[in-house]
């Protein structure tokens, strides 16, 4: 039978006051923390991973955060922080914040050290779900005082506006937040082995020592945001002989007298630009905030010794998902002839439904490895982009024209 609406007040709050403990779970049993003849407790643990990193190869620089390619992985799939939901139905009856400390770490595989411990009635046990944030940090604490210690609903929860507002508040795209759900059913030696049981004292836990099982769940992650870069730049005439490509330029400063920047939307309201905020879960906010960034922005704001090295090749931009409208790139350059052009396209999707090929999109958790190559001065430009969704890739190609500026 379902919990009483009073009990699942009153579980909710015992999570939370467990929660608040440094031991695995609370050790008495009365008060708040006691048990009628409908409910008994559940303790349960967890372990999360990190999907496959957004790296494919060699990143020189990635953006917002710069720094080495291994320092690109640990910050995309970093998790310091960890926020864990369990809820019966759409009820939360129980969640914690787990911190770095609290969890044992290894090759993107993390084991949460503490316990939830939750009420569920004694007869006709649910299955309970649970739903995962996690995050490289929590700047400001935005989202643990804002959405977590607010939670009573899981739809209500995975609907919360992650990023930015218009106001400027929120979590920023390099706290690279991540989300996983999953289920832990009542104990069955045979199918659920992994399963909760329960008992009515919390002294007979596995994790205090006594028998009774705790249930036990693997999180999978993936990472609310999708990465743009541009992989390669190459300008060649008529004949097919190179006046430049990056991949074989001698330094990166040479790569920036060619390429003069990156921009990722315009300044004129940000349009086409970086999306700043989505909803936590799969969908997207119904208001967008965009945000115009570039690759000197970020050079700017290096110093003297990252300049030397800062090539615009492989600089990582961030952005959250983006299905509705087009999110644009343009590239200022110089040719052959030492004149100054520039290119300007949209981030697609590859999209085998479409005619296209792809779609005018930006989804979550895709790498996206744009190589343009400039053909006989002001002759068409090719680009082709290639994705990756840890599961399945695409790619396709596009025709553009140059622009004289």
């Amino acid at each position: 039978m379902k919990l009483k609406n009073i009990a699942l007040g009153i579980g909710f709050l015992v999570a939370m006051f467990s929660c608040s403990m440094e031991d695995d779970i609370i050790q008495n049993d009365n008060g708040m923390n006691s048990v009628d003849g409908e409910e008994v407790y559940a303790a349960l643990q967890f372990n999360i991973s990190s999907k496959t990193e957004l790296v494919t190869k060699s990143s020189s620089v990635s953006g917002p955060t710069d720094g080495t390619d291994s320092d690109v992985k640990n910050n995309e799939m970093a998790v310091n922080h960890c926020f864990v939901f369990v809820a019966d139905g759409d009820a939360i009856i129980g969640s914690r914040h787990y911190t770095s400390t609290d969890m044992e770490s290894s090759n993107g595989k993390y084991t949460l050290k503490k316990h939830i411990l939750v009420k569920v009635p004694k007869n006709n046990q649910p299955t309970l779900k649970v739903y995962v944030v996690g995050m490289k940090s929590d700047n400001g604490s935005y989202f643990e005082t804002n959405i977590f210690s607010k939670a009573t609903s899981l739809n209500a929860l995975k609907s919360s506006v992650v990023g930015k507002n218009a106001a400027d508040e929120g979590n920023s795209l390099s706290d690279f937040i991540k989300v996983g759900e999953g289920v832990i059913y009542p104990y069955d030696a045979t199918i659920h082995s992994d399963g909760y049981q329960s008992s009515d004292k919390t002294t007979q836990f596995e994790c205090n020592g006594g028998e009774v099982k705790c249930g036990n769940a693997d999180i999978t992650l993936a990472l609310r945001a999708a990465a743009i870069e541009i992989a390669s730049f190459k300008i060649k005439d008529s004949k097919g002989n190179y006046s430049f490509d990056s991949e074989t330029a001698n330094s990166a400063s040479a790569t920036r007298e060619v390429v003069k920047d990156i921009q990722l939307g315009t300044k004129e309201e940000g349009k086409g630009g970086q999306i700043v905020n989505t909803v936590l879960d799969a969908g997207e906010a119904t208001s967008k905030v965009r945000s115009y960034t570039s690759y000197l922005t970020g050079y700017n704001n290096m110093s003297a010794e990252e300049k030397e090295k800062s090539n615009p090749m492989g600089y990582r931009f961030y952005t959250y998902q983006n299905t509705v409208d087009a999110t644009m790139i343009t590239i200022p350059y110089v040719n052959g002839d030492g004149k100054e052009q520039s290119i300007s396209f949209s981030v697609k999707t590859p999209d085998t439904s479409s005619g296209n090929g792809y779609s005018e999109t930006v989804k979550a958790g895709y790498l996206y490895r744009i190589n343009v190559e400039i053909t006989n001065n002001v002759a068409n430009v090719t680009v082709q982009c290639y994705t990756q969704d840890w599961e399945e890739g695409g790619s396709y190609d596009i025709v553009l024209k140059p622009s004289n500026n």
